[in-house]
């Protein structure tokens, strides 16, 4: 497994820090907007499942979340055009 570590049970501690960390990095570096740091806040959190620090359940509420993000965000913007 890669980056396998002595302590058990706490990679998920580290996997989230690392993941948040970076999606506000270059969330910050780029656009500056939520949809743009919760699909970063995704691509970092598939390394993380994909490093096994994370279980995939958290990758599948991050792409629920941001579906409804990105679903409200066309309905508010659908509302004020009319």
């Amino acid at each position: 497994m890669i980056l396998q570590f002595g302590i058990t049970g706490f990679e998920w501690l580290l996997g989230l820090g690392i993941m948040f960390a970076l999606a506000m990095i270059m969330n910050i570096m780029t656009f500056k907007n939520l949809i743009s740091f919760f699909i970063f806040l995704n691509i970092f959190n598939s390394f993380m499942v994909w490093a096994n620090m994370l279980p995939l359940w958290s990758l599948v509420l991050n792409l629920i979340v941001l579906t409804l993000i990105i679903f409200f965000q066309f309905k508010s913007q659908a509302i004020e055009v009319q």
